[in-house]
C-alpha cells in the first residue's frame, strides 16, 4: 500500500479521522486497479478489456475495501494511543521541570492545595462520621428515640421512668418493637486488674429493636432478662479485643462485672456501637418492684411498624402521655408530661449537628479559598512564561499542544498536593480526635473515609483543571509576535483586572471565614468568664463503681463512703472531702420532682428541680457558698431530722416573695417523708456553663438512702487542698484501695479538668475556626503581595518615568499601597456583607454574642486592611528602589 498512515489527531476529531481512511483506501484501490489496467492495455486489450480484467484479478473489491478500512483503522488507533501516551509523558516530563525551574510558585501552589485538600478531608471525614454515615442498624430509618418532657424540665429530651416504659411497651400501636437502655459506669475485674467501663443495662428486646447479630456467640434472651435469671453479658467489640485480645473463646467464660459474675454469651461485631457502651447486660425489670415515676433514668428505642410513619407515631406517643397522666395523676404533678419521638441518628448525633454544619461551611470557604490562590499564581504564572509560549509557537507547536501541557501541569499540582494533604488529613483527624475527645458523640465512627477523600480530591483536581484553563487558553491565544516582543512585561489590562477580581474574591472569603471565627471566638470567651457557682481551684476528683453483688443494701453503700471519707480526709493536706452522685459539668445529673407542703399540684406548674445526693461537707469540698440558713452538718445524719439545702433558682422559683427556710418538700412517689429547708445555696450551673442556672435541692445521701431504700453505687469523691490537687492522686488510690482492693478509680482529675471538659465543643469550634481563619488571612495577604509584586514588575518603565517626571518616592509608595488597599477594601466590604447575611448560621453556636456583632465586623475589616497595607509594604519599598536610568537604558 502507498497511502501514506495518517498522522495524530485529538480525539474529538475522531469521525473525520474515520472518513479520511475510507478516503486513503478508496484511492489506493483506485491506484491499483489504474496500474493494472494501464498494464493490460499496453499487452494489447482494449480499454473496457483492461478495466474489467483488472477488477476480475484483482478480486472482490468492496470485500477487501472494507478488511483494508479496519486494519488502517486499528493502525489509527494504535497510532494515535502511542502518540498520545508520548505526548502526555513528555507534558508531564516537561510539567515536573517547569515546577523545577519555579520553586517559589511550586512550593506556593503546593501547601495551598495540601492545606485546602488535608483540612476538607478531615473536616468532612469527621461529618460524614457523625451526620452522614450509615448507622450499622437493620433499616435504620425506621429507628427511633423516645424521651419526655416533664412539665418545666427545662429539657425536650428526657429518659423515662421503669414505669412509664412498661405502660408504652403495653399500650403502644406504632412500634413493631420497644426497648429499654441505660448506660453507667461499672467495674470489670476478678483479675487483680479492675478496670472501669461503661456498660448498659438492656431488655432483650434491644438485639430485635436494632437488627444486630452477634460476631461470636449470641445475644442474651427474654428468659434472661427476667429477676433472678443466670447473669450474663455480650461484649463490646474494642472491649473484646482490649481485654481479652480478641479471643473467640471468651464465649462460655465467666467475668466479674461490678463483683458479679456472669457469663460471656456473645460478642458484638465492631461496626456496632451503641451509645459507647462497652459490655451489656440483662436490665430484668420486675414489673411488682419497678422505681417510682419520679427517677427518669430509661432511654427508650423503639422500631416503627411498616406502615407507620414518625407523624403517626408521634401522635400515639402524645395519647400514651395523655393516658399515662390521666391513671397516675396523683404521681405527676402540673401538666405531668409529653412524649415525643426522633430519628435515632437525630437523637444521638444531633446535638454535634450546628459544629459540623459550621466547620463543613468553613472548610468548603477554604478549599474555594485555596483554588482561588492557586488560579491566580497560574494567571501570574502563564503571562511570565508568555515570551516561552511565543517561541514555542513561533517553532511549530500547536496552540492546542501549549493548552494541553498547561493544563496537565496544573494536574499535575492537584496530584502533587493530594499527595501532601492526604497525610495531612489523617494527621488532622487523629489530633481532632485526641485534643478534644468530647466533640464526637459517643456511638459516633470516626476515620478518614476512602469515598470522602476520592471526592475532595477529585473536586481539588477538577477546580485545579478549571483554574488552570483560562491561563492555558490566554497562553494558547497570545500573539506571537507581542508576546516575545514583550515577554509579558507590558499591557495585559484583562488580565491585570482577573487578577485583581481574584484577589478581591480572596480578601471577600477570608473576611466571611474571620467573622465566623470572631464570633465564634467570642462566645468561647464568654462561656470562659462564666461563673459555674463552685471554686473549680484546688480539688481533685475521682469516680468509683461500687459492685452490686458486695455492696448490695444502701447501708453497705452508705457506710463504704464514710468509711471512705475518713481514710480520704486523713490524707496530708486534705482540707475537706465529700462524695456526691450528681457532680456539677459532669453529665451525671438527675431530675425529680417535688410537692411542696401547703401548696395545691395545681395551682401552677413547676419545673422540675434537679437533685444532688451528698455527704457532709460537700458545699466546702466543692466551694458552693451558702447564702442563707446552713449547710448540711455533722448534726445531720441518717437518724436525724430529714433537711435539705436548695439553690437560690429554687427558692425564687418555689417560694417567690417568700423566705425558702423553714418550708418543706417531699420527692414524689408513695410514702415519701417531709423534707425541711435549713439552708439556701449559691446557684450552680449542673449541665452547662452556657444554660441558666436550674432549681436544685441537696440531700445527704444516708438520710435519701432513709426515704427511698436506695443509695446510689456510683459516686465522684472530691478533695480541696491548698496545693496541688494532681498530688493528692496517689494517696487517694491507696485509701480507696486499702478499702476494697477490687474498685477501679476511674476519672481521676482536678474539678478545673471538669469545667474545661464541660466545653469541649465550643473549645473545638474555636479552635478549628480560628486556624481556618488564620489560615484564610495568610492567604489572603500572600495574594494581595504576589499581585501587586507581579503588577509592580510589569509596570516597572511606567515607575521609571513618573520619577524621572519628579515623582518623589513616597507618593510611589502611596500609588502601590493605595492599589492594594482599593483590592483589600472591595474584597472585605463584599466579605462583611456576605459574612452578615449568613452568620446566622452560626447562631447555635453563639453564647451572649450576636450574629451580627458590630465589633467582630470591624475588628474584621480592620484587620484585613492592616494586613493588605503590611502586604503592599514591600512592593511599594522596591518600586521606590527603581532606577530609571537603568530601566529607560534597558528598554
Amino acid at each position: 500500500m502507498t497511502g501514506r498512515p495518517p498522522g495524530w489527531r485529538p480525539a474529538f476529531r475522531l469521525p473525520f479521522a474515520a472518513r479520511r481512511v475510507e478516503a486513503d483506501v478508496d484511492e489506493e484501490i483506485a491506484f491499483h486497479l489504474a496500474m493494472r489496467e494501464e498494464r493490460l492495455r499496453a499487452r494489447g486489450l482494449a480499454p473496457d478489456d483492461a478495466r474489467a480484467a483488472a477488477r476480475r484479478r484483482f478480486g472482490d473489491v468492496e470485500h477487501v475495501r472494507r478488511e483494508c478500512v479496519e486494519i488502517d483503522r486499528q493502525l489509527v488507533r494504535r497510532r494515535r494511543a502511542t502518540d498520545y501516551l508520548e505526548d502526555l509523558m513528555q507534558d508531564v516530563v516537561l510539567a515536573f521541570r517547569g515546577l523545577r525551574r519555579a520553586p517559589g510558585f511550586a512550593a506556593a501552589a503546593l501547601l495551598t492545595l495540601a492545606l485546602g485538600i488535608g483540612s476538607a478531608t478531615a473536616i468532612f471525614s469527621v461529618a460524614y462520621g457523625v451526620l452522614l454515615r450509615p448507622l450499622p442498624f437493620s433499616d435504620p430509618d425506621r429507628l427511633v428515640a423516645v424521651s419526655i418532657n416533664l412539665a418545666g424540665a427545662g429539657t425536650a429530651y428526657g429518659s423515662l421512668s421503669a414505669p412509664e416504659y412498661v405502660d408504652l411497651s403495653r399500650w403502644n400501636r406504632s412500634f413493631a418493637a420497644v426497648a429499654a437502655w441505660t448506660p453507667r459506669d461499672r467495674t470489670l475485674g476478678g483479675d487483680g486488674n479492675p478496670e472501669r467501663i461503661v456498660a448498659a443495662s438492656a431488655t432483650a428486646s434491644l438485639w430485635d429493636v436494632l437488627g444486630v447479630r452477634t460476631a461470636a456467640g449470641r445475644t442474651f434472651t427474654a428468659e434472661e432478662d427476667v429477676p433472678g435469671a443466670t447473669p450474663v453479658v455480650v461484649l463490646g467489640d474494642a472491649l473484646w479485643r482490649r481485654r481479652f485480645g480478641g479471643d473467640p473463646a471468651v464465649v462460655g467464660r465467666t467475668v466479674q462485672l461490678d463483683g458479679v459474675t456472669r457469663t460471656v454469651v456473645g460478642v458484638l461485631p465492631p461496626e456496632v456501637r451503641v451509645g459507647g457502651a462497652e459490655a451489656f447486660t440483662p436490665m430484668g425489670l420486675d414489673p411488682a418492684r419497678l422505681p417510682g415515676r419520679g427517677a427518669h433514668f430509661i432511654r427508650v428505642l423503639g422500631r416503627l411498624r411498616a406502615s407507620v410513619t414518625l407523624a403517626q407515631a408521634r401522635d400515639d406517643l402524645a395519647a400514651f402521655a395523655a393516658r399515662s397522666l390521666r391513671e397516675n395523676r396523683d404521681r405527676y404533678i402540673g401538666n405531668g408530661f409529653t412524649a415525643t419521638a426522633r430519628p435515632l441518628r437525630e437523637a444521638w448525633f444531633g446535638d454535634a449537628r450546628p459544629t459540623m454544619t459550621a466547620l463543613l461551611g468553613t472548610v468548603l470557604l477554604l478549599l474555594l479559598l485555596a483554588a482561588v490562590n492557586v488560579a491566580n499564581l497560574l494567571l501570574v504564572r502563564a503571562e511570565a512564561r508568555q515570551r516561552e509560549m511565543g517561541v514555542r509557537v513561533a517553532l511549530g507547536a500547536r496552540r492546542g499542544r501549549l493548552v494541553r501541557q498547561l493544563l496537565t501541569e496544573s494536574l499535575i499540582l492537584a496530584l502533587l498536593g493530594a499527595l501532601v494533604g492526604v497525610p495531612l488529613a489523617a494527621l488532622g483527624v487523629r489530633s481532632l480526635l485526641a485534643i478534644n475527645p468530647g466533640v464526637v458523640p459517643p456511638g459516633a465512627e470516626v476515620a478518614i473515609d476512602g469515598g470522602v477523600l476520592a471526592a475532595v480530591v477529585a473536586v481539588v483536581a477538577l477546580a485545579a483543571l478549571v483554574a488552570g484553563v483560562v491561563p492555558a487558553l490566554r497562553a494558547g491565544a497570545a500573539d506571537v509576535r507581542t508576546a516575545i516582543a514583550t515577554g509579558g512585561a507590558g499591557g495585559g489590562t484583562r488580565g491585570g483586572r482577573l487578577r485583581a477580581a481574584l484577589v478581591a474574591t480572596e480578601v471577600a472569603l477570608a473576611a466571611a471565614m474571620l467573622v465566623g471565627a470572631g464570633l465564634v471566638g467570642r462566645s468561647f470567651q464568654k462561656l470562659l468568664a462564666v461563673d459555674p457557682g463552685f471554686a473549680a481551684e484546688g480539688a481533685l476528683v475521682m469516680d468509683v463503681s461500687l459492685p452490686g453483688a458486695r455492696y448490695d443494701t444502701a447501708t453497705k453503700v452508705v457506710s463504704f463512703y464514710d468509711l471512705a471519707l475518713e481514710r480520704l480526709r486523713a490524707i496530708p493536706g486534705v482540707r475537706a472531702a465529700a462524695a456526691t452522685a450528681s457532680l456539677p459539668l459532669s453529665g451525671g445529673t438527675t431530675q425529680w420532682s417535688v410537692e411542696i407542703e401547703g401548696r395545691p399540684d395545681s395551682e401552677r406548674d413547676l419545673e422540675t428541680p434537679f437533685i444532688v445526693n451528698g455527704s457532709t461537707d460537700l458545699f466546702r469540698a466543692l466551694g458552693i457558698a451558702i447564702v442563707r440558713g446552713r449547710a448540711l452538718g455533722a448534726e445531720d445524719h441518717a437518724g436525724s431530722a430529714l433537711v435539705t439545702v436548695v439553690s437560690q433558682a429554687m427558692a425564687r422559683e418555689f417560694w417567690p416573695g417568700q423566705d425558702a427556710i423553714g418550708k418543706r418538700i417531699r420527692l414524689t412517689g408513695p410514702d415519701m417523708p417531709w423534707v425541711t429547708v435549713v439552708g439556701v445555696a449559691r446557684d450552680v450551673r449542673p449541665e452547662a456553663l452556657s444554660e441558666p442556672p436550674k432549681p436544685t435541692y441537696y440531700l445527704l445521701t444516708p438520710q435519701f438512702a432513709r426515704m427511698t431504700g436506695f443509695a446510689d453505687q456510683g459516686a465522684t469523691f472530691v478533695l480541696r487542698t491548698p496545693g496541688d490537687p494532681a498530688a493528692l492522686t496517689g494517696a487517694a488510690r491507696a485509701a480507696i484501695a486499702a478499702i476494697d482492693p477490687e474498685l477501679a478509680l476511674n476519672n481521676v482529675q482536678t474539678l478545673e479538668a471538669v469545667v474545661t471538659g464541660s466545653v469541649a465543643r465550643p473549645r473545638f469550634a474555636a479552635s478549628v475556626l480560628g486556624a481556618f481563619g488564620l489560615a484564610a488571612l495568610v492567604l489572603a495577604v500572600v495574594g494581595v503581595y504576589g499581585v501587586l509584586s507581579y503588577a509592580m514588575t510589569r509596570r516597572r518603565r511606567e515607575l521609571a518615568v513618573r520619577m524621572a517626571l519628579g515623582a518623589r518616592p513616597g507618593e510611589v509608595k502611596r500609588l502601590v499601597i493605595g492599589s492594594g488597599l482599593r483590592l483589600a477594601a472591595a474584597g472585605v466590604a463584599v466579605g462583611l456583607v456576605a459574612a452578615a447575611m449568613g452568620s446566622r448560621v452560626l447562631s447555635a453556636l453563639l453564647y451572649e454574642v450576636s450574629p451580627n456583632d458590630p465589633a467582630t465586623l470591624l475588628a474584621v475589616g480592620l484587620t484585613l486592611l492592616g494586613a493588605a497595607a503590611a502586604a503592599s509594604w514591600l512592593p511599594a519599598w522596591r518600586a521606590t528602589r527603581v532606577s530609571p536610568a537603568e530601566v529607560l537604558r534597558g528598554e
